[in-house]
């Protein structure tokens, strides 16, 4: 549940500083508009952090399962007969 919680904060945080830019953009505020775009960086890199950090997992989870599978057949031969 921590990913789905730190790409949820990232997505939040990416949109709070995409918004704090525009207005800054709109207001002719340099600062605004830098400190958005920092903000929006900084929530995309959450997000992809999660992203990561996910497709870790999944190939993890992955390697194991086929090490199970081949650990119980003797010779290594899958149970589908490969």
């Amino acid at each position: 549940m921590r990913n789905e919680t730190q790409r949820s904060e990232g997505a939040a945080e990416r949109l709070g500083g995409k918004i704090k830019k525009g207005i800054g953009r709109a207001l002719g505020n340099e600062r605004m508009t830098a400190e958005g775009r920092a903000r929006e960086l900084k929530g995309t890199t959450k997000e992809e952090s999660a992203k990561a950090s996910e497709r870790t997992k999944g190939k993890i989870e992955q390697l194991t399962g086929a090490m199970k599978n081949r650990v119980g057949h003797p010779g290594g031969q899958r149970a589908n007969g490969g």
